[in-house]
């Protein structure tokens, strides 16, 4: 048997782990220790649609020559293991019923309430969590956290 290059089979999966985070794109490392370049969108949507990667989260990719990247390879599908998930978060913006919520993990949602008003920087926790028709995901029930402020 000749050695050669690796090459990976694009229908394979291979473990690598989260080193670098980025808005939109992070970098990994294979357990060769090669680097991959991860995009965002190639991550699968789990559970409530997280699509986040933090550091040191193990992913299971499906890769490819990379041509257009400092890494050599890029990763095509990006699958996390399940994790623990928070449906807490922040507000960034709100208007009237609805906002904008960047969750704990790092995930940004549409959220909607009937009930309270919230202003950035909001406490709050997110219910009924589903897919939103204009894209991404929407929680269609919203409450504050340790507070009675915001009531209508």
């Amino acid at each position: 048997m000749s050695e050669g290059k690796w090459a990976p089979k694009i229908s394979d999966w291979y473990t690598a782990v989260v080193d670098r985070a980025h808005h939109g794109y992070y970098f990994a490392h294979l357990t060769n220790y090669e680097r991959v370049f991860l995009h965002h969108s190639r991550i699968r949507v789990r559970e409530e649609g997280h699509t986040c990667l933090r550091v040191g989260d193990e992913v299971s990719v499906r890769l490819e020559r990379n041509d257009h990247n400092a890494t050599e390879w890029l990763a095509v599908e990006v699958a996390l293991a399940e994790r623990e998930e928070t449906n807490l978060g922040v507000v960034v913006r709100w208007t009237r019923d609805r906002g904008v919520v960047k969750r704990d993990c790092g995930c940004s949602l549409t959220a909607e309430s009937y009930t309270f008003t919230f202003n950035p920087g909001d406490r709050v926790e997110l219910y009924e969590i589903e897919p939103n028709p204009r894209g991404g995901f929407v929680a269609r029930d919203t409450v504050p956290i340790n507070s009675t402020e915001g009531e209508n």
